[in-house]
């Protein structure tokens, strides 16, 4: 009786620490979003800044990352490509990584929930 508990300790410690969010994976890299509204954009974040560039209109908007924790970052506008999208710099948004699975990651703010896809290490 004692062996099967123990197994079932053991097993239910593995399934709980590989369910656990690997965030730091997604401190850096190059990424893309499964949503369709925003598949023009691809984001190339290093661990300080994040530079997210529009294919169809050739825009950039560059964010200062702050990372709070493992999960959680502050992003900061701090440069713009188009006049029209100026009102945006200084502008703060917290995200929170809420999911990982494989290659993707869930992000949510206090506005929306989007899943960014990891196309390369940065």
């Amino acid at each position: 009786m004692k062996k099967v508990l123990l197994v079932l300790i053991i097993f239910h410690s593995i399934k709980i620490s590989a369910q656990e969010k690997n965030c730091s994976d997604f401190k850096t890299g190059k990424f893309k979003y499964s949503d369709v509204s925003w598949s023009e954009i691809i984001s190339v974040r290093n661990d300080s800044i994040q530079s997210d560039y529009y294919s169809e209109s050739d825009m950039e908007i560059v964010s200062k990352i702050t990372w709070l924790s493992d999960c959680k970052y502050k992003m900061e506008y701090i440069k713009v490509s188009e006049k029209w999208f100026e009102h945006k710099i200084g502008e703060v948004e917290f995200i929170e990584i809420v999911q990982v699975n494989g290659n993707k990651i869930l992000c949510r703010n206090e506005s929306y929930s989007i899943e960014m896809i990891k196309i390369t290490e940065q």
